[in-house]
């Protein structure tokens, strides 16, 4: 659904940017062009104490913005009738899991279920979207409603690609197929891989064992007398102090790497064969391509290591080609040697059964079927059955968004056809009401809203003659108009798809802003926009929000942070597992084991950082160390299988109890106790305390923290305290006293009152200590903003209307219950969590 109307802002130039499109053709809307008008249109649709919105009211508005979707909707509802029909509750149920999770993986969905908050925040997101869409996400029918028609486009648009033959745009011969299919089919392959966290630790363990990389262009082994780590790059000589190593030879190099570098897995043969590895260590051994790349990014590691393993490595190499890495290869933000032993064949493609033909087909129109291609394949079976719009302002922004023309003189009473059916302003009306009705009634009970207010007669006056009053405002909104006008008649807008050699005045202003008349354009642009926050302001309520304040001063901190973090990946997939489950799988012998490995880790890591170590200094001191050296202190931790890395987490901004939200609970909490910490000893320490190490580890879903904080933004806490007796100079407004540290209501009276003049409203020379705004700016800032946002004036709307004893003509108990559950989600969207509404 189109809801430009919830989010239009009063720009002229910016608003364009969510309305670049292709402009093709020529000006459609004829003079002459009939406008088709629905036949209850004077009916009262919703009734308020102050006013009546009539059908019509509504048909306007409805058709103006959302129209042409609804429209098109409807027509697939007709022309897909029996594709809907054959559309079963599994795929519903899985559009449904898509759309909630956003991924079609089971491990993914499995994962964000397992944690039960993060698994409620993904449902409630979704129920809200369907809220706002005017759906009901505990109903089931209207769960299916939500997804059966895209569910069935989809499976119109590969049917039609499938079947389509020749010159169609969308045709697949047999040219196209063999070629995807042998482009992106993968035979399963048998590797080893070798990891090292840094250059300089492969390098150690290369010399360890003898081994010279990228000794002409494949592996030596050292065998000269000197130490190999004091034979300068170019001192290593073929059949002097160094032997040229065979594949076969290489191959039992990594495994002897493997082993050393992976003590805590099963050790592989040093003598075993390569056809042995692969079917006695097949789970570390084969890798399939189609699983590796599954549900990541390109970005992602493992991608990397898939096309590596596939596209690189080659197990008969011709000139040029590589069967095994011969130095050191940059994956993830260590380095890796790979040998590929074999990769298994595909089937030719001419020998595919039918069978898998068609997966080879459907796995192509995975990546081709788009939204986009969905919809052109709509417009051409829709053309097929000689679809013609015949409302002159539908046929307008159809063919803007499409390309597709019609010429005809418009209708008194049908929208549009379809072969020989009719589809007329009732049956669309009906159609759109039903789903929307509700949602648009609050956008017109804005308007009166405004148009109502004292705001309105403070600016204008009881003129509503747009276009002839003579009161300054309006004077001044319709210069703004000209203005626009101007610019658009030298095609000032042409880069946002609005040429004026292409489309007249009027049908820019349709196009653009949803309305039909220079004195909408004045109502929706300037005069909703202007009056917006006198409207308002009014309704602002220290009830609200006083819980809301005590919050932020229980939980708040400020902090810049580093953190070390020590993990175990496994898996091998380049990133940490779960440490949850890690412990979890433990033994009781093994969690004894773990717990003396971590204490002694904790140890070691706090004398090391006590020392003066920094995080990244321990992490190069860890990674480029051998895992077997006795001399090594991190050797038993390396040998367990702990990997270690640091970040810094406020590269952007410093951490609050704000931004922090999304961070695992038990991370959160802690950033909470280091800021305490820190806080009570810069008060009691006579030194200047530049950063805090936190005294204790935390274990997270991630592995051990070690959190290390410098002062944030604002790390001082703001207090909204002040005793006028502390500051006898100056005198502040009355009510700017306080005892307490959290701001109480005559404060939050005079910060609204000092913001709202600095947004226009009247002038105020009330006056607040700089310490005490400072205060009330951190604590309630957000919610001040958030009040005066489009969704703020929306939700000011809704509480106006049910306190003027809504009445719906049609439905007014399933009505009223929609624009509830619309306000309750436009309250959690809209305000920060902790923000309370009081009944």
């Amino acid at each position: 659904m189109n809801k430009s109307i919830l989010i239009k802002g009063s720009i002229i130039m910016g608003l364009f940017l969510i309305l670049i499109g292709a402009a093709v053709g020529c000006s459609i809307i004829k003079a002459d062009a009939t406008e088709p008008m629905i036949s209850n249109g004077d009916e009262a649709y919703l009734t308020l104490d102050d006013f009546t919105i009539t059908n019509a009211q509504l048909w306007e508005v409805m058709k103006n913005v959302d129209g042409l979707s609804y429209l098109m909707d409807y027509v697939d509802q007709i022309v897909l009738k029996d594709t809907i029909d054959g559309v079963t509750q599994a795929e519903v149920d899985k559009e449904i899991r898509f759309l909630t999770y956003l991924t079609e993986s089971d491990d993914l969905v499995a994962e964000i279920q397992a944690d039960a908050d993060l698994n409620q925040d993904y449902i409630d997101a979704f129920n809200q979207n369907l809220i706002i869409l005017g759906f009901d996400p505990t109903n089931a029918d209207d769960l299916r409603t939500f997804v059966e028609v895209g569910i069935a486009k989809e499976k119109i648009a590969r049917e039609y690609i499938l079947n389509s033959t020749g010159d169609d745009d969308y045709a697949l011969d047999d040219e196209d197929l063999k070629e995807y299919y042998e482009s992106a089919t993968y035979g399963e392959a048998c590797a080893i891989e070798v990891r090292f966290e840094s250059a300089e630790e492969a390098s150690l363990v290369f010399d360890h064992f003898n081994l010279v990389p990228s000794f002409n262009f494949g592996i030596g082994l050292y065998t000269g007398t000197e130490p190999i780590e004091d034979v300068a790059s170019d001192g290593f000589i073929l059949d002097d102090n160094t032997t040229q190593l065979d594949e076969d030879q290489v191959f039992l190099k990594y495994v002897e790497l493997y082993n050393y570098m992976n003590p805590w897995e099963e050790q592989i043969p040093t003598d075993i064969t390569q056809a042995d590895f692969c079917v006695d260590f097949a789970d570390i051994a084969i890798y399939n391509f189609d699983d590796m790349v599954e549900d990541r990014s390109g970005e992602d590691p493992y991608v990397g290591l898939a096309t590596y393993i596939f596209d690189t490595l080659v197990v008969e190499p011709e000139e040029n080609e590589i069967r095994f890495s011969y130095s050191p290869q940059n994956v993830g933000a260590g380095v890796m040697y790979s040998y590929k032993i074999s990769q298994e064949p595909i089937t030719a493609y001419e020998d595919l059964t039918a069978a898998e033909l068609l997966a080879v087909k459907e796995d192509i129109l995975d990546i081709i079927v788009s939204a986009e291609v969905i919809g052109d394949i709509m417009n051409t079976i829709n053309e097929d059955l000689d679809f013609e719009i015949i409302d002159p302002y539908l046929a307008l922004r159809y063919e803007f968004e499409t390309g597709i023309k019609y010429d005809n003189d418009g209708s008194e009473t049908v929208v549009a056809t379809l072969a020989n059916l009719e589809i007329t302003a009732d049956d669309l009306f009906e159609y759109m009401e039903k789903r929307v009705g509700a949602f648009y009634s609050i956008e017109l009970a804005k308007v009166q809203l405004i148009l109502r207010s004292d705001a309105y007669y403070d600016v204008y006056g009881d003129d509503y003659d747009y276009m002839n009053s003579n009161h300054e405002e309006m004077l001044t909104n319709r210069d703004e108009l000209r203005e626009m006008k101007s610019i658009f008649g030298s095609n000032g807008y042409a880069s946002y798809g609005f040429a004026s050699t292409t489309y007249t005045w009027d049908e820019f202003i349709y196009l653009a802003f949803n309305v039909k008349t220079e004195s909408e354009v004045i109502e929706q642009l300037f005069i909703m926009q202007d009056l917006q926050t006198q409207v308002i302001y009014p309704t602002l309520d220290f009830d609200n929000v006083e819980d809301y304040l005590q919050t932020q001063k229980d939980e708040y901190f400020s902090l810049n942070v580093s953190h070390l973090l020590i993990y175990v990946d496994f898996d091998k997939d380049f990133a940490p597992d779960d440490f949850d489950e890690f412990k979890e799988e433990l033994t009781v012998d093994e969690l004894v084991e773990y717990d003396a490995i971590k204490a002694s880790f904790d140890n070691l890591l706090f004398s090391k950082l006590n020392g003066g170590l920094t995080f990244d200094e321990v992490v190069e001191e860890y990674e480029d160390s051998l895992i077997d050296d006795i001399d090594n202190e991190w050797a038993e931790f390396k040998q367990y299988g702990f990997k270690i890395m640091t970040e810094n987490l406020s590269v952007e901004s410093s951490l609050n109890n704000l931004n922090s939200e999304g961070f695992d609970d038990a991370f959160e909490a802690s950033l909470k106790r280091v800021y305490d910490a820190y806080v009570i000893e810069k008060e009691n320490s006579i030194e200047d305390i530049t950063e805090y190490l936190d005294t204790q580890v935390t274990v997270t879903s991630f592995g051990i923290h070690l959190i290390l904080a410098t002062e944030g933004t604002g790390f001082e806490q703001p207090s909204a305290a002040y005793d006028p007796l502390d500051d006898p100079d100056v005198v502040y407004s009355d009510g700017s006293d306080n005892a307490s540290d959290v701001p109480n209501e005559a404060q939050i009276l005079l910060y609204n009152e000092i913001k709202y003049a600095a947004m226009g409203g009247p002038v105020s020379s009330e006056l607040l200590p700089s310490t005490v705004y400072q205060a009330i700016d951190t604590s309630y800032g957000a919610v001040f903003n958030a009040y005066f946002s489009q969704t703020g004036l929306s939700i000011v709307t809704l509480n106006y209307m049910f306190d003027s004893n809504p009445v719906f003509a049609t439905d007014n108990a399933g009505n009223t219950a929609i624009i509830q559950d619309i306000l309750d989600v436009l309250y959690l969207i809209n305000f920060p969590e902790g923000f309370v509404v009081v009944d």
